[in-house]
């Protein structure tokens, strides 16, 4: 039998006092959003509103299902109830249902608090969360001795609860207070300080740990097509020393490719432009028109000179023809002219 804790349920609400042995009773509950009118007999004890779902059946309120419930007898905190779970059907069973409190235990230097809900009726602990000891506060040492060559004891107490812890001290002890820096400490190098006894004068050192380095990311630079770039380094945050020196990056260069091109003809000229593939540069050159002159004979301008021979390549309308030029004739496939 599940126990519940009325002051977290919906149930909590609208309690409705009930007197009498058989009496008629109109209760209201907010759960079933409907006023519902029954007679009953022989009823003793408090009506409440209907919890979401019976905790006997399992059968969720609803005004269609569960209309009305009242409790016939309580042992505690112990209801025996009734409800309606159709048209002349009832279910019969029993339900815990606690008065719910919040309490709250404050933590001290030893000891664990706690918070959670008890019943203001039965005593019963509900759920409860642990407060864990807060601990000592402690205060310095007071050391009860004349002397340091002298054995002894010292004492110290809890400011927060005044408890009190007295030890034994032995001859030859002292007691230090605050520290002095003399040499600070640098990230590679040991630093010195100093600390009297408070009671004595005694002096003493103490090396102070070099501190070590706190390194640090410089982020790169990114080399484009003109601007050199930097890898990545490392910097110390406190001392700023660079323990990875930043290495240049060589500028990429444009890296250019024909992105368009418009041919010449004989009245136009064309026209070519060129785009960097890393960083959208362009530039363009003009073509210049292309003009033939009118004649029957071009002749490409190929000389080869061999054993006193020119010979050149030409084509006369049309038909290719190899000509070889000597001192004083010429011969031209199958014939001579001058």
């Amino acid at each position: 039998m599940k126990a519940i804790w009325k002051s977290f349920l919906a149930c909590a609400i609208g309690i409705v006092v009930a007197s009498g042995c058989a009496a008629t009773v109109r209760a209201s509950f907010t759960a079933n959003a409907a006023e519902q009118d029954d007679t009953v007999a022989s009823v003793i004890g408090t009506y409440w509103e209907i919890p979401d779902f019976c905790p006997e059946c399992g059968v969720e309120n609803s005004q269609s299902n569960l209309t009305w419930t009242y409790f016939e007898d309580k042992d505690g905190c112990t209801y025996t109830y009734r409800h309606a779970v159709r048209s002349g059907n009832y279910c019969t069973g029993k339900v815990t249902i606690h008065n719910g409190k919040e309490f709250y235990v404050e933590a001290t230097c030893t000891e664990n608090g706690a918070q959670g809900v008890y019943c203001a009726d039965c005593g019963a602990v509900g759920e409860v969360t642990e407060i864990p000891a807060i601990g000592h506060n402690w205060s310095d040492w007071i050391d009860t001795r004349s002397s340091c060559a002298e054995a002894g004891q010292r004492s110290r107490i809890c400011l927060t609860c005044g408890a009190a812890e007295i030890e034994n001290v032995k001859a030859g002890t002292h007691t230090f207070g605050e520290t002095v820096t003399i040499t600070a400490a640098t990230c590679t190098e040991d630093g010195e300080g100093e600390t009297f006894c408070i009671y004595c004068g005694q002096k003493e050192t103490f090396t102070i740990e070099a501190v070590g380095h706190h390194e640090i990311s410089i982020p790169g630079v990114e080399p484009t097509c003109t601007e050199t770039g930097l890898t990545e380094g490392v910097r110390c945050a406190i001392c700023g020393i660079d323990l990875v020196e930043q290495e240049i990056v060589p500028a990429l260069g444009h890296d250019y490719n024909m992105a368009f091109h418009v041919y010449p003809d004989e009245t136009m000229p064309g026209e070519e432009i060129y785009q960097c593939a890393h960083c959208g540069d362009v530039y363009g050159r003009a073509i210049a028109p292309e003009v033939q002159e009118e004649n029957n004979e071009l002749w490409i301008p190929i000389v080869m000179i061999a054993e006193g021979a020119v010979i050149l390549f030409g084509v006369v309308t049309g038909i290719v023809l190899v000509c070889v030029k000597k001192r004083g004739a010429n011969k031209c496939n199958g014939g001579e002219s001058s």
